[in-house]
This record gives structure tokens, C-alpha cells and sequence, in this order.
């Protein structure tokens, strides 16, 4: 099997979403998934999940699949060994519901596990109807509420448009992020960044449309009922004279 360093090091920076509590066994680790020509790595600790997507040969996705990296020090140990080169052989050892990958450059194993993960695809469903796409520096985000307070576990924001300044409050404390800017978000996201600010300007041009059509159908209703009403009343006043 071939694996590229920068692949470990998406599966390393996956952790960050993996569960830290060993009681929850089946989410503490990195899940591997088929997805042709993908690998998918999904890592979740119940209250964040993140799905990330590499591409890797067919025999090594085929390998992987269903398993997950459960050491993430051992994976560390052994990328600093390899470090050096960019694609590594890897030799596969597997033993039950257990796999260890090696490789002759370093002393470490990767120690991967076979085990039973959660449903995550219910959760990630079709995003078609999505009102808006707004784009954020995550390290931003992260400087503003530890600027409002260093130990918040806790941050609200308040979304006013993909153009405006959004808030974010931790306690009593607020302060203000920008979205990033449709050029920025390219660099940063590539051709899959989104700028919505004519799709919401259609969107609302289409609801204003509806808006008056249904303002004039109302206003020929109104128009129907007082000529109705105007006939009922010369028909009183014949009556009564």
C-alpha cells in the first residue's frame, strides 16, 4: 500500500473532532471510508463531526475501508520518523478485527481497528436548501472569542447577511467578524466557494414578484366585493323608498 505523508497528516488533524472519552468507544478514532476514487476520513465526538475527503490508490482505499486510526501519538511518532519523503510503502499486519501499518523508516506502528461506527450520512444530508453561504477565518473566530474570554465554552453569533459584520457574544461581551470576501474565499476554498449574494438578490426579487401578483389579485377582489356591495346597497335603497 502507498500513502502520501500529507494524508497522516489530514488523518492527525482529524483528532480534533474524534471523542477524547474512551467510554464512547466506537467514535474515538478516525473512520475510513470507500468512497471511489476517495478515501473518506469522518472523525466525531457527538456535538462536532467533520468529514474530509483524500485521494489515495484503489488497494490501499480498498484496505483501509471500515477501519479506524485509534492512536494518534503512535501516528504522530511515526510522521515525524517519515517526514522526510512525501509517499511511503506501507506493510500491512492484520489480525482479527486489528490492522498495524509499518514501514522500514520508522520504529512506530499505526494501529488501526475495525469497529462500528454511527449513521454520520443522516446527518450530512443534501445542502440544496441552504438559504445562505457565508464564509468565515476560523482563526479569526478563534482569536475574537478568546479575545471576549479565554476560557468561553460558549460563543453565540448572529448571522445579519453574507455582506454584513456578524456578532459574536460570549457572556456580556460582543464583538464583530466580517465574512470573507467572495476573491478571498476562492484562494482559501477554491472553485467551490460560493458568493450568494445574487441568489438571495433573485430570491428576493422572486418574492417580491409573488408579492404583487398577489397584491393585484387581491386588489381585483377588493374591486369585485365593492361593486357587489355598491349593487346591495342600491338594491336597499330601492326597497326602503
Amino acid at each position: 500500500m502507498k500513502l502520501q505523508v500529507s494524508d497522516l497528516k489530514a488523518v492527525i488533524a482529524m483528532f480534533n473532532s474524534a471523542s477524547k472519552d474512551q467510554t464512547r468507544y466506537n467514535i474515538c478514532g478516525v473512520y475510513c471510508e470507500i468512497n471511489a476514487p476517495f478515501l473518506t476520513l469522518v472523525a466525531t465526538d457527538g456535538r462536532q463531526l467533520a468529514r474530509r475527503q483524500i485521494t489515495v490508490d484503489p488497494d490501499t482505499a480498498k484496505a483501509l475501508d471500515k477501519y479506524s486510526f485509534t492512536d494518534c501519538k503512535a501516528l504522530k511518532a511515526f510522521v515525524k520518523d517519515v517526514c522526510r519523503i512525501s509517499e511511503i510503502d506501507l506493510g500491512c499486519e492484520a489480525k482479527g478485527i486489528n490492522m498495524w501499518l509499518s514501514s522500514p523508516l520508522s520504529n512506530s506502528r499505526i494501529a488501526l481497528e475495525k469497529r462500528e461506527y454511527p449513521d454520520y450520512k443522516m446527518l450530512l444530508k443534501d445542502d440544496s436548501t441552504c438559504v445562505a453561504v457565508v464564509a468565515l477565518n476560523p482563526e479569526l473566530l478563534l482569536s475574537v472569542t478568546k479575545a471576549l474570554d479565554g476560557e468561553a465554552s460558549c460563543a453565540r453569533i448572529h448571522f445579519r447577511g453574507p455582506k454584513n459584520a456578524m456578532v459574536i457574544k460570549v457572556g456580556d461581551s460582543e464583538g464583530l467578524l466580517m465574512p470573507m470576501q467572495h476573491d478571498d474565499c476562492k484562494r482559501e476554498c477554491g472553485d467551490k466557494a460560493v458568493d450568494v449574494r445574487d441568489d438571495l438578490i433573485q430570491e428576493q426579487r422572486t418574492q417580491i414578484a409573488c408579492l404583487r401578483k398577489s397584491l393585484a389579485a387581491s386588489s381585483e377582489k377588493i374591486t369585485e366585493l365593492s361593486a357587489a356591495v355598491a349593487g346591495y346597497q342600491q338594491r336597499i335603497g330601492s326597497v326602503q323608498s
